[in-house]
């Protein structure tokens, strides 16, 4: 078979206690696992509960993860988000492959890797307010949304939808995960 599948930890670790039959008994195969810093926790239990393989962890982002698993360089990709068009549009041999974006699937390769998603657990944002600040106790979907969002966010609390007369003309001081995370898209998805 001429193209290369790699998949997430749970199949990848069967396919490879099937092969360590094969590798003697001395040898164990070797995996490099890598993205998402939400997952981390887990792939490191993960590799340091599975015997038949040494598992190398280590994040860096969702989208360090699948550049990884796309260029060779990981055998196992973390994400905290659904592979995205843009995600093979780094890569030349890539061009053709359309992902669905709604479930991040495709069925065509990209540089002889077919990704497979496996979905071992779900994000869950949480959005926590400095004790000092007495004006935002309690937040709606709609205030939120005018924070988070890219479209025209408020960027200061007298902004906020429902706040212009009881909040301060305060700076909104975020501090949230970057573009490399997996997060962040969940953040604006969810938004």
């Amino acid at each position: 078979m001429n193209v290369k599948t790699k998949t997430t930890l749970m199949i990848a670790l069967f396919f490879c206690s099937m092969l360590a039959g094969c590798a003697g008994d001395d040898e164990k195969p070797s995996l490099v696992q890598t993205g998402s810093s939400t997952v981390l926790p887990l792939a490191v239990v993960w590799a340091e509960d599975y015997q038949d393989a040494d598992v190398s962890v280590s994040g860096g982002g969702s989208s360090h993860g699948l550049n990884s698993l796309l260029n060779g360089e990981a055998d196992l990709a973390d994400a905290s988000r659904i592979m995205k068009n843009k995600d093979y549009g780094k890569f030349d041999d890539c061009d053709d492959t359309a992902v669905d974006e709604s479930t991040g699937s495709t069925s065509t390769p990209c540089n002889g890797v077919l990704p497979v998603k496996w979905v071992v657990a779900f994000d869950v944002l949480a959005t926590i307010v400095h004790p000092d600040n007495d004006w935002a106790t309690s937040m709606n979907f709609t205030q939120l949304y005018s924070i988070f969002t890219d479209d025209n966010p408020a960027a200061y609390w007298d902004e906020v939808p429902g706040m212009e007369s009881s909040a301060p003309h305060e700076l909104i001081e975020i501090y949230a995960p970057d573009e490399a995370s997996g997060t962040f898209d969940l953040r604006q998805m969810t938004m």
